[in-house]
């Protein structure tokens, strides 16, 4: 995950990692402001410049982490740990395994197939300070990560976005198999830009209800020259319904892969993947037990991860809500102290602090209407 937004205010260490791009020129294309100074509209959202590849070495990460025990949402005291737990340290405890997400270090195989090479390292930077997250593919040039990549919570203002963006899909070591592609476009929720989420008590603009964003690439260049990024790598799919919980012992959970780029685990140079059991938490949140950290902010956590197979039907039929690839969040922020490992998502859905109003779309679904209108050629 990326470090946490460098405001101050945030009390989580974001899952970004800086790296060290020139700064590009931001413009707030749409952005409107009324009296008062708030961004009016469904979101916020500006236009960017993106960094030249040769800044891309070096990166720190951005997200943000807990400061205790207290502020995880719904906290039981269960404990986190590969394997269930250590016996002794409390029931219910919430299993993960954390491993490589390629078949060996030299060989970038399998983050090269789909579906996982529709996740990939996103590069930001402001004010010439530069930092690592995590994004996917979820659209013809249409990308999701987390705001706090992008934006420094409740600023309130079009310079609380970064400048520029890169995102390098399936990355591993140095290796851009699928190209590099410059970002032209970034939107997040209006509750995230002037600060009026809902936050778990005491954490200022972490663990938020809607700590996402979406942007949008150019075209390909070099060897994908003018060709959408869909068509390069493929996409997930977007799951912002209550659909994908179901209720087991007493939580409403459901089963999460995650995949992201930590700046703890090789360097944070290849793709890593966690698969555990989800909680879904007050406030519109995902808790998961997993090993990643600053790097991994922004990285898809998704349901039914995988390939299909053949399936004889008559022998085994489908489960149902059996749809493959879906994301349900994006990874917001941490929690360890040595032995708890925990990471939060915001959750793809409906919440009370946006969208607002009658006939509301989900907070993931505004987003992508938002970032289409605006650039009807990503779409």
């Amino acid at each position: 995950m990326p470090q946490i937004a460098k405001t101050a205010r945030v009390l989580l260490v974001a899952l970004l990692l800086p790296l060290g791009i020139a700064a590009g020129a931001v413009q707030a294309q749409g952005l409107s402001f009324s009296a008062d100074g708030k961004a009016v509209g469904m979101a916020t959202r500006a236009r960017a410049s993106a960094p030249t590849p040769a800044q891309l070495a070096h990166a720190r990460s951005r997200l943000p982490m807990l400061a205790s025990r207290s502020q995880i949402p719904g906290f039981d005291g269960i404990s986190s740990q590969a394997y269930g737990g250590n016996p002794g340290i409390g029931v219910g405890t919430p299993p993960f395994t954390t491993k490589a997400a390629y078949s060996s270090a030299t060989v970038a195989s399998p983050v090269t197939l789909a579906p996982w090479r529709a996740a990939g390292k996103l590069t930001v930077t402001k004010g010439g300070e530069d930092f690592v997250c995590t994004a996917s593919v979820i659209g013809k040039r249409i990308l999701v990560t987390a705001a706090h990549c992008i934006f420094d919570f409740g600023l309130n203002d079009s310079t609380g976005f970064y400048d520029s963006f890169v995102f390098q899909p399936a990355l591993h070591d140095s290796t851009a198999r699928y190209g590099s592609w410059s970002g032209v476009y970034m939107t997040i929720p209006n509750s995230y830009f002037d600060g009026s989420d809902v936050c778990e008590p005491g954490s200022v603009g972490v663990v938020c209800e809607n700590d996402l964003a979406v942007l949008v690439v150019d075209v390909g260049t070099g060897s994908f020259a003018g060709r959408n990024i869909v068509d390069v790598v493929g996409k997930f799919g977007i799951n912002a319904g209550l659909s994908a919980f179901t209720t087991f012992l007493g939580k409403s959970a459901t089963q999460i892969t995650q995949l992201g780029y930590p700046v703890s685990l090789d360097g944070g140079l290849r793709m890593i993947r966690t698969d555990a059991l989800g909680i879904r938490q007050t406030p519109n949140n995902i808790l998961i037990g997993s090993d990643q950290t600053g790097g991994s902010s922004g990285g898809p956590w998704i349901i039914n991860f995988g390939t299909a197979p053949a399936r004889d039907a008559a022998a085994n039929p489908a489960p149902s809500n059996n749809t493959g690839n879906q994301i349900v969040g994006t990874t917001s922020w941490g929690f360890t102290d040595g032995v708890l490992k925990l990471q939060g998502a915001s959750r793809f859905g409906f919440n009370t602090a946006f969208p607002t109003g009658t006939g509301r779309l989900s907070n993931i679904q505004t987003l992508i209407n938002q970032a289409c209108a605006d650039n009807p050629g990503a779409c």
